[in-house]
């Protein structure tokens, strides 16, 4: 067990508000849990200008700028002479500044000397202010953006204490020219108000209540009751629930009071840093009155009812919830001295990144509330008790079960026990059953406790869950290494896609893995190195594959040695978007493991020890991160299906019974944003689709993800709420196959937490990134299901699915290659398998990502983009200038068409598994011509036949893929006769991309590429290239159900990484794996891009400078979902 944890930073009362920390990351900083907040100290508050009137400003800002000053009024009345500490804790937005805090007058002035009247909120001016002084003068450093912050005031209030001074009057300044807005006491938001709190050397400083931890694993510890206990208020009185309602009210008799079953959460994988995130420890209240948890959401049924209790602005905590997630985690700070304890909850502050606010939890005879602005601390006596309450829980090894539990009123004595007649053994106090020859599936056994008139039992489920049972089958594993074995397509051409265009070695027994202890994502505080966690992953499920496929034991090796560095190593996960880097990678790490412990009898060289320790990294780091979803960010759905996903992994790989059906309860619930229920529409769009179609189709492929684990073990989430899912494959491959203009159902879709911000409902199109086409490597697994249901239409999934067939790697954030592992359609000859694309470029100013830059270079019509009409707009358009590749009259392959007009190309796999295009239109190929002085080759569509000059190799990096030739780039250079091509702002209707092989060498790692020299191939229909017998398109496979689903418009699909369109960012600790940058101002969302989408060109002349040479290909959708709590 981990040592106590001093409370000493955190924040009881800096409640922030959920929809303006989600608008601008507000970190939250402030009073240490011991301190007690000073009633009424601040009197007056106010700021004046130089540059206006002079009159006073009485408002909700206390602004400071250099020409712009703020005053404070303090009463010392209320603090003691003894004070060892002074407080003023203050909020702010805008510019980082140094505040300069003085004690000044309490009078104006005039002409520099001091009147005697008194200043006030209504006669200070700028002219008259009151004279500072710079004696004990404080200074604190302000951060950017809003933020919460506490200033140390003691000398100044001990020496106006000494001057026997009743009040005092505080100068707020800075000298910065661009001003930050600080809360003053009569801010909207009562948390953001400011406020005073003092400690004494008397105090005594509060720790965590301490945890018991008896069992291995952190859910079982978490699910078993630390104490049972009356609840007694300092002013003597109990908490009592009212049994049909859940209200917590105080009753004056313990004989009329309720019982409360207290469980801690106690991460004890590494030790607290005091940064907030998961490996805070967490309390859940359970009333034993009627079974329910003390919570501050609302489980109501009316329809779009409140998120939470709410009593004006008190937030009411109620018995009410069914079990523990984010809403039910309280905090329990003892005072052991004192034999007291203090009840805080998050009210609708965010967990992650800066540590997360606590408010205080006050009882009285009307009911137990919260209140954000509340800075008080209101203690507790809690009064162990009896209860007859017993808690088992399961562990399952193979065949194998072992039930165990805590005493029950530490009653140690086994033979009180029973368990379906299977011996018990009590030892360090926990009582223990083995049950053995278990058969897949589930039973239910219960365990009873007998010791004279006390009684008590309790059923767990125990399941042995299907191996390998996560996303793949072992008939599915079977089948994929057949298929390959006979080189029939379209597996075996994505099996080539896997064997030499996966990026940085990642399916190769060569992959050199670099295991950390700890990893984060998102936003500081937090570990970084996300990109070794995301490769690594990639590379275990990658090598697994492979294993499979060849039966060679190097790829199995190295998913082991993979598999085994990180559960040795890995004992944090954390970061501001926590949640999303525990899940995204650890999916594919569940995969790669099930499949070297399972398939085949398992591979010989994974030991049952090394699985234990990575089920023992599922658990205990993994699992704490993300058992609560997205709400603890009160995030946008993809937040909580992403690791919902994960979760229902977990349960399978450890076998967990528990944390799998958390998973699916949470799929299919009401209260969770991200839910089957609330996140897809009826008609199939959902939430995030018009946000960009990254994130509208990550948060689908997840979905359906998790239904096909479930699927593996016998479960049918697939066909919830009548097949809606299919609806939402449907929307999203429609919308992006560039069909549904005047027809495709659209509007904006509500969130379960109210929010109408510009990161949570959208009204427009593409509002966040416009990436319209860009297909995300979701569509083949759910093709595989839904094909097989009578009446389901699969209509556009179907077209999508083939369209970018065979699917490849396309991100990280994806498990990638499912045409190899999920396709089962008919099967064709090796080669058959050939996609067709258009290709566009990734440069700026011809590629355009954002609104503003579309509607730079041509009209936009008003409200085309708009879907508060409830249809996708009949003149919706996302393109005003060419960026697409087309052959033109010499060969010359260049940007100079829409997506509508450009020319298609088709990718052809060599008998030597290198690539080669062809012009769809006249039939030719790419071709490598002569060497040119500069060292560089022209790129034309000339050749009629394939040689040694037309084939390519390519590999495939975060959607992006890059060719090369003989071990060099396929770059773009910049040509046309105008003056502007030789300049960064070239005139895009006189100048144009067009490919060259370039003079520099293939780099080693992908992240050594160019965002300038990267090619975006979006998908087409299959069309007639000449001298084909036949039309030998896309496999379209899995018999489609096809009941009349709409079918206008131009079915062509995008496969590519969209990023952002204007300054995209590097992300903290090297991330090269993602891009998810917010297209219209800059600001990295997830992984961030390498080094910039719309990074424009330098060139001398029309060739690129200080550009590896490089021509990189887009092959699908690779937006990373976002990690900033403003993208949520």
């Amino acid at each position: 067990m981990k040592k106590a944890r001093t409370i000493c930073g955190a924040v009881i009362g800096v409640a922030v508000s959920g929809a303006m920390m989600a608008a601008v990351g507000l970190a939250a900083t402030g009073t240490a849990a011991y301190a007690d907040t000073v009633d009424d100290v601040i009197k007056d508050n106010a700021w004046v200008w130089g540059s206006d009137a002079g009159n006073a400003h009485a408002d909700g800002a206390l602004i400071v700028k250099n020409d712009i000053d703020s005053y404070m009024r303090l009463d010392l009345s209320g603090i003691r002479a003894d004070a060892r500490s002074v407080t003023l804790n203050m909020s702010k937005k805008n510019a980082a500044n140094t505040l300069k805090v003085q004690r000044a007058s309490e009078n104006l002035s005039k002409d520099g000397a001091d009147t005697d009247t008194a200043w006030s909120e209504s006669n200070i001016t700028w002219s008259t202010k009151p004279i500072a002084s710079d004696a004990d003068a404080v200074s604190v450093d302000m951060a950017g953006g809003n933020v919460s912050f506490g200033i140390d005031i003691t000398r100044l209030v001990n020496d106006a204490k000494a001057a026997g001074d009743k009040t005092m009057t505080l100068r707020l300044s800075t000298t910065g020219t661009t001003g930050s807005d600080l809360y003053s006491t009569r801010a909207d938001d009562g948390s953001l108000r400011p406020y005073v709190d003092a400690a004494y050397a008397d105090d005594e400083k509060p720790v965590d209540l301490a945890v018991k931890t008896p069992f291995s694993s952190y859910i079982a510890n978490g699910e078993t009751a630390q104490k049972i206990v009356n609840i007694k208020t300092d002013d003597g009185r109990y908490l009592a629930v009212n049994k049909s309602t859940g209200a917590v009210t105080t009753v004056d008799s313990k004989d009329n009071a309720s019982l409360f079953a207290i469980y801690g959460y106690d991460y004890t994988a590494s030790e607290y840093d005091g940064k907030g995130g998961a490996q805070q420890t967490t309390y859940a209240i359970k009333s034993l009155a009627n079974g329910k948890y003390l919570t501050i959401q609302n489980y109501g049924t009316a329809k779009n009812q409140p998120y939470y209790n709410m009593n004006g602005n008190a937030y009411e905590v109620r018995a009410t919830a069914p079990a523990v997630l984010w809403n039910e985690r309280f905090y329990l700070h003892e005072y052991a001295k004192a034999g007291k304890i203090a009840i805080a909850t998050h009210l609708n502050s965010l967990r992650d990144g800066a540590e997360g606010a606590q408010s205080p939890v006050r009882a009285t005879d009307s009911g137990m509330t919260a209140v954000a602005g509340d800075h008080h601390v209101y203690k507790y006596t809690f009064e162990e008790a009896p209860a007859n309450l017993l808690e088992a829980h399961a562990t399952v090894n193979g065949t194998n079960a072992t039930v165990q539990w805590t005493p029950v009123n530490g009653d140690a004595d086994a033979s009180h026990y029973s368990v379906d007649g299977a011996a018990v053994t009590s030892a360090d106090g926990v009582l223990s059953a083995a049950i053995t020859g278990l058969k897949a599936g589930s039973r239910t056994v219960t365990v009873n406790y007998a010791n004279g008139a006390a009684k008590a039992s309790d059923d767990v489920t125990v399941r042995v869950f299907n191996h390998p049972g996560v996303t793949l089958s072992e008939q599915q594993l079977d089948a994929m290494k057949e298929h390959v074995a006979k080189k029939e397509d379209p597996w075996y051409s994505d099996y080539l896609r896997l064997k030499n265009t996966a990026p940085d070695n990642t399916a190769s027994a060569d992959f050199v893995d670099t295991p950390q202890e700890g990893v984060g994502r998102g936003d500081q505080p937090g570990h970084g190195n996300i990109a070794y966690y995301e490769k690594a992953s990639a590379a275990a499920y990658f090598n697994a594959l492979e294993w499979v496929v060849t039966g060679e034991g190097k790829y199995a090796d190295k998913t082991v040695q993979i598999l085994n560095g990180w559960s040795d190593k890995l004992d944090i996960l954390d970061g501001r978007d926590q949640i999303l880097g525990a899940s995204l990678s650890t999916d594919k790490l569940i995969n790669a493991a099930e499949i070297v412990r399972y398939y085949d009898g398992g591979y010989s060289g994974y030991k049952a020890a090394d699985f234990a320790r990575f089920q023992n990294l599922l658990l205990n780091v993994v699992y704490p991160v993300i058992q609560d979803g997205g709400a603890p960010m009160n995030a946008n759905g993809n937040w909580d299906v992403i690791p919902i996903n994960t979760m229902i992994a977990i349960g399978v790989a450890t076998d967990n019974a528990e944390i799998y059906d958390n998973a699916v309860n949470m799929y299919k619930s009401p209260y969770i944003n991200g839910s089957i229920v609330n996140y897809v529409s009826d008609w199939g769009q959902t939430a995030e689709s018009a946000r960009d179609q990254a994130h509208g189709q990550l948060g689908v492929g997840a979905m359906g993800d998790i239904c096909a684990i479930a699927e593996q073990q016998g479960d049918d989430l697939w066909g919830l709420e009548n097949n809606k899912l299919a609806k939402a494959y449907n929307w999203a491959a429609q919308y992006n196959m560039f069909s549904g203009e005047g027809e495709l159902k659209a509007q904006p879709i509500d969130n379960i937490f109210g929010r109408t911000d510009n990161w949570a409902k959208w009204s427009t199109m593409e509002e966040q990134g416009v990436y319209r086409g860009q297909l995300r490597p979701i569509y083949e697994t759910a093709l595989a299901h839904y094909s097989k249901v009578p009446g389901v239409d699969t209509t556009w999934m179907a077209k999508a699915a083939a369209a970018s067939r065979p699917e490849g790697f396309v991100h990280y954030d994806n498990l990638n290659f499912d045409t190899l592992t999920s396709y089962n359609g008919k099967a064709e000859k090796a080669g058959t398998t050939k996609p067709y694309f258009q290709i566009r470029t990734r440069i700026a100013p011809w590629y355009q990502t954002a609104w503003n830059a579309i509607a730079q270079y041509g009209e936009v019509p008003e409200g085309s983009n708009s879907i508060t009409g409830g249809v996708l707009p009949k003149n919706y358009t996302t393109e005003t200038t060419d960026s697409y590749f087309t052959t033109r009259s010499d060969g010359t392959v260049a940007v100079g068409a829409k997506q509508k007009d450009a020319t298609v190309y088709r990718l052809v796999t060599n008998a030597d598994e290198t690539y080669s295009v062809q012009d769809a239109t006249t039939g030719k190929y790419l071709s490598v011509g002569e060497k040119a002085a500069d060292g560089t080759n022209p790129i034309t569509a000339s050749a009629d036949k394939v040689g040694e000059n037309e084939k390519f190799a390519m590999t495939s990096w975060i959607g992006i893929s890059y060719l090369s030739h003989d071990g060099r780039m396929v770059e773009q250079t910049v040509i046309g006769d105008d003056a502007s091509c030789a300049t960064d702002r070239p005139d895009v209707t006189k100048c144009a991309p067009a490919l060259r092989l370039g003079a520099a060498a293939t780099p080693a790692a992908a992240a050594d590429t160019k965002t300038a020299n990267w090619l975006q191939f979006t998908y087409h229909d299959a069309v007639k290239v000449p001298g084909d017998d036949e039309n030998t398109g896309n496999n379209s496979g899995s018999g489609s159900n096809n009941s009349g689903s709409n079918n206008n418009g131009n079915a062509g699909s995008t496969n590519a990484n969209g990023s952002n369109g204007q300054n995209g960012t590097k992300p903290n600790g090297g991330n090269t794996s993602g891009n998810g940058s917010n297209a219209a101002n800059g600001k990295t969302d997830v992984q961030g891009n390498a080094s910039g989408n719309s990074a424009r060109l330098s060139r001398t002349g029309a060739s690129v400078i200080g550009v590896t040479a490089l021509a990189v290909i887009a092959l699908t959708a690779g937006i990373a979902l976002s990690l900033r709590r403003k993208a949520q």
